[in-house]
């Protein structure tokens, strides 16, 4: 939760090497007085670090 550009989330809950599968990341937006999200399932492996991007530009929300 709060607001602008960057989350980090953190984990001791994983050792180094092992997997959690199908994670499920949801960033919610507000834009234009409208609620809008978009969800990235993903791996993730204890002791490395990963980048994910979500893109709530206009042009992107126009096809929905």
């Amino acid at each position: 939760s709060g607001a602008g550009e960057l989350r980090t989330f953190k984990t001791e809950s994983l050792k180094v090497g092992q997997m959690w599968q199908d994670y499920v990341i949801r960033v919610e937006s507000e834009i234009d007085g409208e609620f809008v999200t978009q969800e990235k399932t993903v791996s993730i492996i204890g002791g490395t670090e990963s980048d994910y991007h979500f893109d709530f530009t206009a042009s992107k929300l126009a096809a929905r």
